[in-house]
């Protein structure tokens, strides 16, 4: 291994182990047709944060360097008939501008619990940011996200890998 200046571990070559799980602590109303932050004050936990790139103001992954990553996210439905979608949007230059570059556009009840795992692979520029939230598919009543005190694997979390660096 060798170091390059930064918090992360690498072989000397592109590749290199940094990475980090997020998940949402409590449940979360989301109004209709509307779009909420996934984590806020008090209802986050950092499960991994190897490279220390979670930022715990704007509840996003900071990413210091040009890259390739693997991100994930999973909307934890509180029951069958909630119509939640995961929004992951990516911030250029330090919040500058942003995208949505994961958003699902299915309006079926999701099971009771798990609604599906999304991941997809993209290139990233030192400065942008990763944020992780949800939106309401629904017209009517609030829709409700559930997260979990005891563990991500009962509530909605955001992960991300990074693949290689540039």
């Amino acid at each position: 291994f060798v170091s390059d200046g930064t918090n992360d571990l690498r072989t000397g070559n592109e590749y290199i182990s940094a990475k980090g799980f997020v998940f949402r602590t409590s449940n979360l109303s989301v109004a209709s047709g509307s779009t909420a932050a996934m984590f806020s004050a008090g209802t986050v936990t950092v499960r991994d944060d190897w490279g220390a790139w979670w930022n715990g103001t704007n509840f996003a992954a900071e990413i210091p360097y040009a890259c390739r990553i693997l991100v994930e996210t999973l909307v934890f439905n509180y029951d069958s008939n909630q119509y939640l979608g995961p929004d992951v949007k990516r911030y250029y230059s330090s919040r500058a501008s942003n995208e949505s570059i994961l958003r699902t556009d299915n309006k079926t009840g999701n099971p009771t619990g798990n609604g599906p795992m999304w991941s997809f692979t993209r290139d990233f520029a030192a400065g942008d940011e990763i944020e992780y939230n949800v939106y309401s598919l629904y017209v009517g009543s609030a829709q409700v996200m559930s997260g979990s005190a005891t563990g991500w694997s009962q509530g909605s979390y955001g992960k991300w890998t990074v693949l290689r660096r540039y």
